[in-house]
Formats: structure tokens, sequence, C-alpha cells
């Protein structure tokens, strides 16, 4: 395609899409303006923090304006890519390598979120099954063995939808990742904090061990929906078993950082040698925080997920429990934490997914201390 033609191109239709290198200028044009988009509305955002934020009402109606253009513009492009690529698997497939490909690399997540969005359409407007079944697709070359299977038991989640999801698959999914080592799993590709040798690479260096599972994929809004609808069921609530799973699963995907799967970084034995050896000979190589900071800075915000894992999980349970005292007493356990509700938001969601009366009336009694209300 000569350039400059882009835009005639791009009239012509879908069937050019037929020579695919005419289709993948044309994807890189679109992802450019997508990016482009992106960029303004962060722009935005940071223009509204230096003015104070919403501190006056001009600027807080400025920030809302920028936000609904972006919103209208990636729409539009969303709609594009999905015009020009839902003809074909092969075309579709490209797209969405592409978007996750570029979504790996650092400030992508915005590429991501468009890459589900592209496939919450496409799954929309014919048939779904294929299209949630590709999660194992988009695993980079050379993931562990658990995580391919991680992302196949996930496309089996999305295919059966928050009405169909199988007890049996959910807890597949959680065995694979309890019974990952601790190290082993994390919100980037190598599991949070690897071995020196490993982090020598930078950005890039997400070596994946043989068992390593990266939460990443556990973050898709459908996922998301299939793991609420498993724990707040009114008409069938679920057994100790699913329970545990289901609470796991969406503590993990909620409570840590959106860090997509990062392939390994091919190695050789002399570099990993060259890189102890360099260790070894730098002044209190002893200490983890002297040797590396950006290590020890992961190790704190590993533990911090794994807090807030921890207290979510808890917080699920609880919820459950209260629900299913429709008309019983609550308790002071109950009292005390209640309050902590609003700060752990995949608890609201699911309490108000259940659309619970029951619930509401007793935080309001939280609220108020009706006599009487225990």
């Amino acid at each position: 395609m000569k350039m400059g033609y882009q835009d005639e191109v791009a009239a012509a239709g879908s069937g050019l899409a037929s020579y695919f290198s005419v289709f993948h200028k044309l994807l890189e044009n679109k992802i450019a303006a997508l990016l482009a988009v992106v960029r303004r509305a962060a722009e935005a955002e940071a223009a509204a923090g230096a003015r104070g934020g919403g501190g006056n009402r001009g600027g807080a109606a400025a920030l809302e304006a920028a936000r609904a253009q972006a919103k209208q513009e990636v729409a539009a492009l969303v709609k594009d890519l999905r015009d020009s690529c839902e003809q074909s698997q092969h075309t579709y497939l490209h797209v969405q390598h592409m978007l996750h490909y570029l979504g790996n690399q650092r400030g992508g997540e915005a590429l991501l979120a468009v890459a589900q969005q592209l496939e919450a359409d496409v799954a929309a407007a014919g048939p779904s099954l294929p299209v949630w079944s590709m999660q194992k697709l988009y695993a980079p070359q050379g993931s562990s063995a658990a995580q391919v299977e991680a992302c196949n038991l996930i496309g089996r989640i999305l295919q059966a939808g928050p009405e169909g999801t199988a007890a049996s698959d959910v807890q597949r999914l959680y065995g694979l990742y309890s019974s990952a080592p601790e190290e082993a799993v994390g919100s980037g590709g190598d599991g949070g904090v690897g071995s020196s040798a490993r982090r020598q690479g930078g950005s890039d260096s997400g070596a994946a061990s043989a068992g390593s599972l990266s939460t990443a994929p556990l973050q898709h809004p459908r996922l998301v929906q299939a793991l609420l609808a498993c724990i707040f069921n009114a008409s069938r609530p679920p057994s100790s078993d699913l329970l545990t799973a289901s609470a796991d699963l969406l503590a993990r995907a909620t409570c840590t950082r959106p860090v997509p799967i990062q392939p390994p970084k091919l190695t050789t034995t002399t570099d990993t040698q060259q890189v102890a050896s360099q260790q070894r000979q730098q002044p209190g190589a002893g200490s983890p925080s002297a040797e590396d900071p950006a290590g020890a800075a992961a190790a704190t915000d590993r533990a911090g997920e794994s807090r807030r894992i921890t207290e979510t999980t808890q917080m699920l349970h609880w919820a459950v429990g209260v629900l299913s005292r429709t008309h019983g007493r609550f308790t002071e356990e109950d009292f005390a934490m209640a309050p902590q509700v609003k700060e752990l938001p995949s608890v609201m969601c699911g309490v108000i997914w259940t659309d619970s009366a029951s619930f509401f009336l007793f935080m309001l009694s939280r609220l108020l201390r009706v006599p009487g209300s225990r």
C-alpha cells in the first residue's frame, strides 16, 4: 500500500482485508489512533491534577468532557476494529495478538482493555463459544504448562458464562493457583520477585519457571462476573469447597496489580554465571535491599498484595454468612466487619449482585444502631 492512501483504502471497505499487508497497516493506524486517544485522556487527567483536581467547577466539567470524548473515540475505534476483523478467525486472532502483545508492554493496560471490549463485542455479534475459548492462544510463547492450563480453564468458564459456570472448572483453576509456590504466583510474568539473575533483565525479564502463574488472566471482566455469581447466589448457595475456591480466585483477581503475562527472556548459562559473579563482587551483596532496591520494593508490594488477598477472602466468606442469615440475629463481629465492606469493591459488588434486601437492612441498622437489631 502506497503511503498517503490509507484513508482511500479504509473507505474501500473490509474487502481489501484479504491483502494481509494492507490489513496489518490499517491495524497499525487504528492502534496508533487508540494510543493517541489514551495519551490525550492521560494529559487531561494530569492537567486536572495540577489544577487541584475537581476543586473548581469549571475544571471538573472540562475533565468530565474530556473523559466522555475519549470514551466515544475509543468506542468508535473498537467498532472499526470489529468491523475489519470479525469476518474471519485469522484476522480476528491477528488483531487480538497485536493488542495483547502491545498490552504486555509498560503502560499497555489500555490496549488490554480494548482487547477485552473487542472480544465482548465480537462474541455478542456472532457465535460466542469460539471467541471465549481462545484464551490460551493469548498466552505468550514460553508460558508454563500450568499457565496454559489455567488459561484453558478460564476459557471454559468464559464460554459457560456467569449463569452456567461449572464448579469443577472453578475448583480446578483454584487448585492450580493454590498449589503453585507462593513466589511463583504474582501479578507479572515471573510471578513476583524471582532470582537476582532474572531481575537483571529489567522490565522484560519475566522469566517463568515450570510452575509460575500470573494473576493477569484472572482479571477478565467476564470471569469476575462468573466468580461473583458462584459466591453470591441466593437461589443456590455455594458449597464450602466452591466458596473457598471462588473467594480465593476473586481476591487474587481484584487485589493484584493488572500486570499482564510477560514471556520469558532467554538467558545462557554464561550470562547467569557472569551476573552471579558481578553480584558477589558488589559490596553489601548479602543484603537484599542493598543488592537490589527494586527487588526489595517488589517484595514489599507482594506482601501488601498477599495481605489484601487474605482480607478480601475473609470478607467474602463473612458476607456470604451474613446474607444467609436473613432472619437471624447479627453478632458483634458482624457489626465490626460491616464498615470494611466499603474498602473492598469486590465484596460490595457481590452484595449488589444478589440484590439482597436483608444485607442492606443490616447495613442500615449498623449505621443507626437500631435497638434489637442484633
